[in-house]
């Protein structure tokens, strides 16, 4: 499970949406927690969403960091 969040937390920092791995977080979280997958997928899309919205933003940050 780690390996999974790791790999949507990186994609969705750099704006990256791939609907195959959010997928599969929301289908392991789901069973680990009980929840019905389509109710936390509701969820977890408006915040993977809200992620990604930020993506270029941050990564022009790092950039001008970097090149200062």
């Amino acid at each position: 499970m780690e390996e999974l969040l790791v790999a949507l937390v990186s994609r969705l920092w750099r704006s990256v949406r791939d609907a195959s791995l959010e997928q599969a977080v929301v289908q392991r979280l789901s069973e680990g927690a009980n929840i019905d997958t389509a109710t936390l997928e509701r969820s977890l899309v408006a915040l993977f969403d809200s992620i990604a919205a930020g993506g270029d933003a941050r990564l022009e940050e790092a950039t001008s960091a970097r090149a200062s």
